[in-house]
């Protein structure tokens, strides 16, 4: 049985708000958005059945230069991390894909940028 989300003690309930990952204020934050991050990419891969096995966990220095390339937008709430019951965006997904694929962080961020996220992704999801 599944235990519910549980914030760890050192996160504020009312800290500044922050709107993307590179203005997280201490390196416990972004170690934190990191790790949760992966978490959640983690239990939406198993859902998914991407990856049959058990998954490779990136190294988290790999994992957060990779997370700061990509600045995600953070949603209200998320400035400690993705809780692995909420679907990750779709970037961090893909990059987390990549990473675990067996490429280093700057194969990674190198691949990211030049293959970027179509701007109607969602469109093109549901009509592909």
């Amino acid at each position: 049985m599944e235990q519910p989300f549980k914030k760890p003690s050192f996160w504020a309930e009312n800290g500044p708000q922050f709107t993307r990952y590179n203005e997280l204020d201490t390196f416990l934050r972004m170690s934190s958005f990191a790790w949760h991050a992966e978490l959640a990419c983690r239990k939406w891969l198993d859902r998914a059945a991407a990856f049959p096995g058990e998954l490779n966990t990136p190294k988290t220095t790999a994992w957060m230069a990779v997370l700061s390339y990509l600045n995600p937008p953070l949603d209200a709430g998320q400035q400690f991390g993705i809780s692995p019951d909420d679907e990750p965006d779709v970037s961090i997904l893909r990059a987390y894909q990549l990473l675990i694929s067996g490429l280093t962080s700057e194969q990674v961020m190198e691949y990211i940028g030049e293959n970027p996220l179509p701007d109607n992704l969602t469109d093109f999801l549901v009509s592909g």
